[in-house]
């Protein structure tokens, strides 16, 4: 998942606007989807409110759908292990290469 997140600071220069954007790639563990978002674990923290892209590798074909963290939970006894909740954006209607493409094919509905 790369996890992305904006900022925006003052500079005190003409008070003019910088935005940047960091972008990071974390390894995750896909625990469970649903037509709605997915469960992921992970050895990163994610925190609630970032936005992020999931990637991942089904049959050998790839897709690939924007999330949003909904929640991060530390796993007890785990030691780095987090329990991270995704919700699938719907920015656009979903194509055969996202995520949420690929459960609607295997999922009734």
């Amino acid at each position: 998942m790369r996890n992305q997140t904006c900022t925006d600071q003052r500079i005190d220069r003409g008070n003019q606007l910088k935005r940047g954007l960091l972008i990071r790639t974390i390894s995750i563990q896909l625990v469970d989807l649903s037509l709605s978002g997915c469960l992921l674990r992970s050895t990163d923290d994610m925190p609630v409110g970032a936005n992020g892209e999931l990637h991942v590798d089904m049959g050998g074909k790839k897709y690939c759908d924007a999330v949003y963290v909904t929640r991060s939970l530390q796993l007890q006894g785990s030691g780095d292990g987090h329990d991270v909740v995704g919700e699938f954006l719907w920015g656009s209607r979903p194509d055969g290469g996202t995520v949420r493409s690929k459960v609607r094919s295997i999922v009734p509905h």
